[in-house]
């Protein structure tokens, strides 16, 4: 970790983590894992991969954390919402006080910021980014969208439950979630296909993309894996096509094994 301070760990979540830049970097990252993942443990190898390429020398890295299975979307989303904009109003305060030192100038400040999410992560994230909106914040602005296998057109969420949970694709399709599976993983009512909560998240992101100015809220990348059995494909309102990556899975997808995967390749693309 030549080029980023040891992890630090950071609240919300219980293994929310950072890895801040010795130099002054141009770019925040931050990783929003998806359903039944964990902050670290969902992304696998970028972490690494990403302190070694030349281009992660230049960025802050946050792995987020948060409570995937018993909150629902817009709960998560508000805490999300909460933490960059606390850490974005003054970067420098916030990282200095994490890092125990003078890391940061007082007048520092980010030029992009990426919002890397998976499955679940995707919606999450989507929804943060409104409530900024909405709220007239100004980061929200930088902000940029690379999603893997995303969830924001629905989901098989009792296959999601099975493979993500009991590690077993059920393959069960449009099948109804058991209701005492709904009670107990929350956020499972914010998955399939033409729920209320991606209905609205549909209409009001088409409703704010009438004015140029939010064109922040069109994802700048999205990664497919080609044997995803969990998300519905179709693209997202303006969202680009998804590149999709040969033999890969849900989970998959997001574990590059090193840096010429093309996972890794396309973040670096976006990456200044």
């Amino acid at each position: 970790m030549l080029n980023h301070l040891s992890p630090k760990k950071l609240r919300p979540g219980k293994r929310t983590l950072a890895l801040w830049a010795r130099k002054k970097p141009s770019t925040l990252v931050v990783f929003v894992h998806g359903f039944g993942g964990d902050g670290i443990d969902t992304w696998l190898n970028f972490p690494n991969l990403l302190l070694t390429a030349p281009k992660g020398g230049k960025c802050d890295l946050i792995f987020y954390d948060y409570d995937s299975l018993q909150a629902r979307a817009a709960a998560s989303a508000g805490l999300l919402e909460q933490f960059l904009s606390k850490l974005l109003f003054n970067p420098a305060n916030f990282i200095n006080e994490s890092a125990d030192g003078r890391l940061r100038p007082a007048n520092f400040r980010y030029r992009k910021i990426l919002i890397v999410a998976h499955s679940l992560g995707a919606i999450v994230s989507r929804l943060a980014l409104l409530r900024a909106r909405r709220a007239n914040l100004t980061w929200v602005r930088s902000a940029k969208l690379v999603l893997y296998a995303p969830a924001h057109t629905g989901a098989s969420a009792l296959d999601l439950a099975m493979t993500m949970l009991v590690g077993i694709n059920s393959n069960f399709g449009a099948a109804a979630v058991p209701a005492p599976l709904l009670f107990q993983f929350q956020s499972l009512q914010d998955l399939s296909t033409g729920c209320p909560t991606l209905l609205r998240l549909e209409s009001d992101t088409e409703e704010l993309l009438a004015d140029p100015g939010n064109k922040f809220l069109i994802a700048r990348k999205v990664v497919l894996g080609e044997f995803d059995r969990i998300v519905n494909p179709d693209a997202f309102l303006d969202d680009p096509n998804p590149i999709v990556i040969p033999e890969l899975d849900h989970s998959e997808v997001c574990k590059p094994p090193r840096d010429t995967s093309a996972a890794m390749i396309e973040l670096l693309k976006v990456i200044p």
